[in-house]
């Protein structure tokens, strides 16, 4: 297979035609934050990792990286409520890149936008447990 890359060698982009695509991939209401799996439209939390020294989406399941072209404004690093503009499946080459992971490592590089966060408007996603659930 070809494969795109403006990235580095260390790390590529495996074109969209290539993978498989999700059956989770319908677009959530508005106010919904994913934790399971990000797609585009969709809205998350960001937060600083300091393991791999970036921007991540916080879910449960892969790595989902922000893209270093994504600036984002935080105290202290502190999460920010964000929307997903853009999302590439990546694959490290070498076991020295960018996010410092193993290679062959499969993982998402997401674009996003800050969101305003009225705390009227925003719900976590209900398709995922809750907390208050076992109580």
């Amino acid at each position: 297979a070809e494969y795109m890359g403006e990235m580095s060698s260390s790390v590529f982009v495996v074109p969209s035609s290539s993978v498989a695509t999700s059956m989770y991939s319908q677009t959530k209401p508005d106010g919904i934050i994913s934790l399971r799996e990000v797609h585009r439209g969709d809205h998350c939390v960001v937060y600083f990792n300091s393991q791999y020294k970036h921007w991540m989406a916080f879910t449960t399941s892969v790595l989902y990286f922000v893209h270093s072209d994504c600036v984002l404004e935080s105290v202290n690093n502190t999460p920010v409520l964000v929307q997903v503009t853009d999302k590439e499946y990546c694959q490290a080459r070498r076991s020295t890149n960018r996010f410092g992971v193993p290679s062959g490592t499969k993982f998402y590089r997401i674009r996003v936008e800050k969101v305003d966060q009225s705390r009227d408007s925003i719900k976590l996603d209900p398709s995922q447990p809750s907390c208050d659930a076992a109580q």
